[in-house]
């Protein structure tokens, strides 16, 4: 249910950014997800999930619910997962990451 949550939570993302007419992004992303006014060292994590999914901050992302969005995302939920948690990418349950994005969309 954590990773159904992950997914409705980026897809909200997805529709506040968009309908504010900006970027839905991995650098807007993760300042949301992890804002440094919490207390947390965003540019440090946003750091670590560039490096692990090669993808750039900046570089717009498809909607969460759609399968392009399954497969440009999945990689950097389990970025999100390795930070969060301390663990390498090989140890993420990324079946649990899929039966989330089956939870959240109904699919």
């Amino acid at each position: 249910m954590g990773y159904r949550a992950a997914w409705k939570i980026l897809q909200t993302y997805y529709e506040t950014f968009t309908r504010a007419g900006k970027t839905f992004c991995l650098y807007k992303i993760i300042h949301r997800w992890a804002p440094p006014e919490d207390g947390n060292d965003t540019a440090r994590y946003l750091h670590q999930v560039i490096k692990l999914t090669g993808r750039a901050g900046m570089q717009p992302l498809p909607e969460p619910k759609t399968a392009e969005g399954y497969r440009v995302l999945q990689p950097i939920i389990i970025a999100m997962t390795c930070v969060e948690c301390g663990i390498k990418p090989e140890e993420v349950p990324v079946e649990a990451i899929l039966q989330g994005n089956q939870l959240a969309f109904e699919r």
